[in-house]
């Protein structure tokens, strides 16, 4: 059976407690099961993130519109529709059907005021990536090369946040930030935040970290297998997060750069498994009350062997 060795990089989200997700099929009459985004668009239909036209489709090559981001992205953060001030736009009334939505959004800080807020204009790939990154808390650390994203674009920290997150991969190394979001890709980018499940690759997420007698750090991660490869080895070194603090992380040595090894890790396609990954005491960058920390994260530097 022949092996051979793969170099990755990723940054993973933790989230909180992963949604539940049933493979039954909505119904849409454009979004066979064969669909390559059938399961993302299923998973939020099911949740009443999403949905179709009375007419049984549902446009999965329609625009997104501002107002149906707005209505979409409300739904998904089960904002309080209620007793949410006027945001004031010129062109959005009381009488509108996303009025309640968008005043939402608008007061959490998801999109900003203005004179108009443009309810029917087709929503661009770098205007979502800015609402995405925010609402969800996606902040890069390090750099995913666009051809078409510059630093000095003002979209270039939201199209990174979804980047370090692989929530975006881009397109043979292009965003198309200009470019008006579909359907289909707004519900691929908002499963893949929901649930690690769709995001491609190798990920994983922290689900606790404790100290242990030895005033070690032991944190739970579990780790998805979205390759279409059986991971038979895998070598890592971790960097472990707390409300945005490095906590802990495992030094980088020539000799030896990935201190943590799991020879018979055996993670099947699709397969999750839990591994405990622990970090010594001098490898504790902040002594802090892990019980009180809310948002954790997981940053992995590996390198896996892969069977067929």
């Amino acid at each position: 059976m022949k092996k051979w060795l793969v170099f990755l990089m990723f940054f993973v989200l933790l989230g909180g407690s992963i949604l539940p997700y049933s493979a039954q099929a909505a119904g849409f009459k454009d979004v066979p099961n064969s669909y390559w985004a059938s399961k993302e668009i299923n998973f939020l239909s099911e949740k009443q993130v999403i949905k179709g036209y009375t007419n049984g489709y549902f446009g999965i090559n329609d625009p997104v519109k501002r107002s149906h981001a707005a209505v979409m992205l409300a739904r998904t953060l089960e904002l309080d529709l209620t007793n949410n001030p006027d945001p004031g736009f010129k062109d959005v009334t009381p009488d509108h059907p996303a009025y309640k939505e968008i005043a939402a959004v608008v007061e959490y800080g998801i999109f900003n005021k203005a004179d108009y807020f443009n309810p029917n204009n087709n929503i661009t790939r770098a205007q979502m990536a800015k609402v995405l990154a925010e609402s969800f808390l996606l902040y890069p650390l390090f750099e995913v090369p666009f051809k078409d994203v510059k630093k000095s674009d003002w979209f270039y920290e939201y199209v990174q946040g979804l980047a370090n997150y692989n929530i975006t991969t881009g397109s043979n190394g292009y965003y198309k930030p200009g470019k008006s979001l579909t359907r289909t890709e707004f519900s691929v980018f908002l499963a893949r935040i929901l649930d690690p499940k769709f995001r491609p690759g190798l990920h994983a997420i922290a689900n606790e970290a404790v100290y242990n007698s030895n005033g070690e750090i032991e944190a739970e991660v579990l780790f998805y297998n979205n390759t279409k490869n059986t991971i038979a080895e895998l070598n890592a070194r971790f960097g472990l997060y707390g409300d945005k603090e490095l906590i802990a992380e495992h030094q980088y040595t020539s000799a030896n750069p990935y201190p943590v090894k799991l020879p018979n890790i055996a993670l099947k396609p699709g397969q999750t498994k839990e591994i405990k990954i622990t970090f010594k005491p001098e490898e504790i960058a902040k002594q802090t009350n892990l019980d009180l920390i809310e948002y954790w994260e997981i940053l992995v530097m590996y390198e896996y062997k892969i069977s067929k």
